[in-house]
Parts: structure tokens; C-alpha cells; sequence
């Protein structure tokens, strides 16, 4: 859509972050499992969680990415550094999790 209406650099990220992630677990896991049953649940869940951490690692990188291109700061390096340390940090909060005793 973003290059059928040839927007430039900054609108393309922007109508991507607008459009690349849906709200969908308040109503469309309820929603899955009226329609698909347990296993349709379930498959929904799983495409949920996918979803909302690309949404927690790709959104910030794209908001990151507006603001360096606005400030022409190095944006691929800025939004492949944010994406690299949210992908880490799986890592280190599970390992701070466990050395703090929780779970």
C-alpha cells in the first residue's frame, strides 16, 4: 500500500507501524475459541503471543528508526541495534528472573 501511494521513507514506517499489529487477543481469542473450539484456542494463542512480541520488538524499532531518519542519526544501525538488544533481552531477563528466585 505505502509504495502504491509512493510515500517517502518516514510515512512508509509510520503507516507500517499503524497497520502491521492488531489488538488480537481481547477479542479474537475469545472469539477463536467460540468459533474453532480448544484446538482453535489454542493455534490462536500461539499466533497472539507471536504477534504481540514482534509488536514489542518491531514497533520500537520502527519508532526508533522515524526518529533517526527526522534526526538523520543512522537509522538502520539505530533499529537493527534496537531489535538485537530486545532479541537479548530474553535472554538476560530470564537469567535475572531465575537469579532473583522468581518462578
Amino acid at each position: 500500500m505505502a509504495f502504491l501511494l509512493q510515500l517517502d521513507t518516514i510515512d512508509r514506517a509510520a503507516l507500517m507501524l499503524c497497520a502491521m499489529f492488531m489488538n488480537a487477543g481481547n477479542y479474537g481469542l475469545p472469539a477463536a475459541r467460540f468459533a474453532f473450539g480448544q484446538e482453535g484456542f489454542d493455534r490462536a494463542v500461539l499466533f497472539f503471543v507471536l504477534q504481540a512480541i514482534l509488536a514489542q520488538t518491531l514497533a520500537t524499532a520502527v519508532n526508533v528508526t522515524i526518529l533517526a531518519i527526522e534526526f538523520n542519526v543512522r537509522p538502520r544501525f539505530v533499529s537493527s541495534a534496537v531489535v538485537v538488544s530486545t532479541a537479548a533481552s530474553v535472554f538476560t531477563l530470564t537469567l535475572i528472573l531465575v537469579l532473583l528466585g522468581v518462578g
